[in-house]
Order: structure tokens, then C-alpha cells, then sequence
């Protein structure tokens, strides 16, 4: 049976913390408290196996939601094998549709982080680098101490 890899889109934001999670905290490396992450170096769709075709497709039908006023707008970023393929903002900024959307925007995701992590969960289970019956310190230290009262 072939079995063809699935294009995951996340947050570009997202990567960092996806490359991460999968790796137990014993074997992280020791990180400066700095900043935010460098951003992923940029790469030609086709040189990381993107279809340049299938990515304009997806950004018009973002584009025609916007059209259609179901959304004001929406950034679209695909990163594979640590390169950012592709990186396209549709739409506007604001309700009255008047400051067009960059691809820098940033978005409150309010209660779509418990979905977003979810996913990202399932991910490290699928790759092996997660169990659904691991401890969660044994992945997040801080969570060590922690009691349920």
C-alpha cells in the first residue's frame, strides 16, 4: 500500500513550538531567554516538493472567501523540511476593509490553540516521538510538581 505524506498547514509561528515538542526536555538544548525565534529561511515551492499550482489554488479560494465576507482576510504559510515555501496574506486588516492584510499580521487565536495543539499532539504520536500514556512532565518539565487538588 503507498502511502502519501499529508500536507499539515499550521501557523508558521507554530513550527518552532512542533519541532519541539516532539523532544524530550532532557535532550533540548539550553535556549537564551531572547527573543522571538529566527524566521525560516525562504525556499522555492518546488525545491521542498510544494505544488506551486495546488498553493494558488488554496490562496484564490482564501481570496474568494474574503470576496464572499466570510472573512476579512487570512495569511497563508507553508514551511517543509524548515524552509518557508510559501507565504501569501489575502484580504484586509480591519472590519471596514479598508488597511490591507500583510503576511506579518498577527492574529488573537483566542480558543483556537486547544484544536491548533491537539493536532500538533497527534502529529508527534503518528511520527512516534509522543504516547497518549506518557506523563506530561516527561515532555514539559514545569508540570512535574503539579497536583490536582
Amino acid at each position: 500500500m503507498l502511502r502519501r505524506e499529508v500536507l499539515r498547514v499550521v501557523p508558521v509561528g507554530a513550527a518552532a513550538a512542533l519541532m519541539q515538542a516532539g523532544t524530550p526536555a532532557a535532550a533540548q538544548p539550553a535556549r537564551a531567554p531572547a527573543g522571538p525565534p529566527p524566521p525560516l529561511p525562504p525556499a522555492a515551492p518546488e525545491s521542498i516538493g510544494l505544488s506551486v499550482p495546488r498553493l494558488a489554488q488554496v490562496t484564490e479560494v482564501l481570496a474568494a472567501t474574503v470576496a464572499e465576507g466570510r472573512i476579512n482576510g487570512a495569511v497563508l504559510g507553508i514551511a517543509r523540511q524548515g524552509k518557508l515555501g510559501w507565504l501569501r496574506a489575502v484580504g484586509f486588516r480591519d472590519s471596514s476593509q479598508t488597511e490591507p492584510l500583510r503576511a506579518d499580521a498577527i492574529f488573537p487565536l483566542a480558543a483556537m490553540t486547544k484544536p491548533m495543539a491537539s493536532v500538533a499532539a497527534m502529529v508527534l504520536v503518528e511520527r512516534g516521538r509522543l504516547k497518549l500514556t506518557d506523563p506530561v512532565a516527561a515532555h514539559l518539565p514545569a508540570f512535574r510538581e503539579m497536583r490536582v487538588r
